[in-house]
């Protein structure tokens, strides 16, 4: 059975909206850990918070790109 095409399928509403909900995660769950181990090794410089909120980004765009070039698989 073919979905309608007036109908909306909320599979992919929900996909989407819980993958909103992890980057948001990882991002700040990274940023902040990034800033705990700068204050557990009394840093001057937040580097371990930079650190953390590149790689964040870096895996939020990559897990993007991977969506946007292949974007039926689940």
């Amino acid at each position: 059975m073919t979905p309608q095409p007036n109908k909306p399928s909320y599979n992919k509403y929900a996909k989407f909206s819980a993958l909103a909900f992890q980057w948001i995660i990882l991002f700040v769950g990274l940023s902040l850990g990034g800033n705990w181990i700068d204050k557990y090794l009394t840093t001057h410089f937040p580097l371990f918070t930079l650190i953390g909120v590149f790689l964040a980004l870096f895996i939020i765009f990559y897990s993007l790109y991977k969506l946007v070039t292949n974007p039926d698989s689940d």
